[in-house]
């Protein structure tokens, strides 16, 4: 359950959390790096030593569009790695 700020109370609101762990072999200082190409929505992650871990949250589990959603994220992470 969230809390989650109504007009004048607090409404619990049950959701999932979906964790996503990828993989990467190399330096981590890397994803620190801006490339001169970029784009306004990048994916969001928590960048480990080893790993990229990528967190979603949603009130109703919609595997399509989850999947739909860690595939953008990916090809974004792709494609700034060829820059």
């Amino acid at each position: 359950m969230r809390l989650v700020a109504g007009s004048h109370r607090q409404v619990s609101v049950p959701y999932t959390r979906i964790v996503i762990n990828a993989p990467f072999v190399g330096e981590k200082e890397f994803f620190n790096f801006h490339p001169s190409n970029f784009t306004m929505n990048p994916p969001q992650a928590i960048v480990g030593d080893s790993e990229l871990k990528f967190e979603y949250e949603r009130r109703e589990l919609d595997a399509p569009s989850l999947r739909r959603q860690l595939g953008h994220a990916a090809g974004l992470v792709e494609w700034l790695w060829c820059y």
